[in-house]
């Protein structure tokens, strides 16, 4: 019998770091529906879709700049 030593192993580990990506992914999914609502009594749907489009782009712009792929 092994004694439990309080650590976790590699697959413990990936398995919270998922749980936990899963979690934030729904939330953030969720979240995205009253957002939505509460945006359209501010905007109209196309301002709110390019102000949506804007926001995405910034998070890419900047995974662009550090991780500099090379062109096609």
């Amino acid at each position: 019998m092994t004694a439990y030593a309080g650590t976790l192993n590699q697959t413990q580990r990936m398995d919270t770091t998922a749980v936990i990506a899963v979690a934030l992914t729904v939330v953030g999914w969720a979240s995205a529906f009253p957002a939505i609502r509460a945006g359209l009594a501010a905007f109209q749907p196309l301002e709110l879709g390019a102000l949506r489009f804007a926001i995405a782009a910034v998070p890419a712009a900047i995974f662009l700049a550090v991780k500099r792929p090379a062109l096609p």
